[in-house]
């Protein structure tokens, strides 16, 4: 699966905005869970990975809170094909540490001669939200590519500007930065409609 989350770029570059980041918070940040049906399996296939399920469940047992009991599994032990799942009941998948997605089975059925074959593809995702692009607040055309904090150039806090404006704006011709503010890399969630 993926998120916006998953592409956001960690660090402060007002100072350097040319600096290319190394790596995005998918590639640091890589541990995740599904919960189905009082079990979490958590996302286990790379050494840095932590089970993101232990706090919520000391949290449900430290006391008594009636939530049950929680179970985990790695996730890459199990197929859709070990579990019972009930269609159309609300799920959760959580990465990053606290973005939470909800997940709904909403069909389950014999393979047809017309369906792709390909095991690879499935699950497949048949609807999602959809994701408004915002963009520029100074020139209302280009999606935002940086959010400002502290920007005296600025008329609100957070501002959003597109790679031209804010450079038009926080920098002289010689890429020498103007005045005080944060700058950080925006990834707009409308890239995944």
């Amino acid at each position: 699966m993926m998120s916006p989350v998953d592409l956001q770029i960690g660090g402060e570059f007002s100072n350097t905005p040319d600096l290319a980041p190394e790596h995005i918070s998918k590639d640091l940040y890589k541990s995740a869970f599904f919960y189905f049906e009082g079990t979490f399996y958590n996302d286990m296939r790379y050494s840095e990975c932590r089970d993101l399920s232990r706090t919520i469940i000391e949290w449900a047992e430290s006391h008594d809170r009636g939530c049950g009991k929680f179970r985990t599994a790695k996730m890459e032990d199990y197929t859709f094909n070990d579990m019972c799942i009930k269609v159309g009941y609300p799920y959760l998948y959580c990465h990053q540490g606290d973005c939470e997605h909800l997940i709904i089975i909403t069909d389950v059925r014999i393979v047809h001669h017309d369906d792709c074959l390909d095991k690879t593809l499935y699950p497949c995702v048949i609807k999602k939200h959809w994701m408004w692009t915002r963009k520029c607040s100074v020139c209302k055309l280009y999606i935002v590519r940086w959010v400002t904090n502290n920007d005296n150039f600025a008329p609100e806090d957070p501002a959003f500007f597109c790679d031209t404006c804010f450079r038009m704006l926080h920098y002289d011709a010689d890429g020498n930065k103007l005045g005080e503010f944060l700058a950080y890399p925006y990834v707009d969630p409308g890239i995944f409609n």
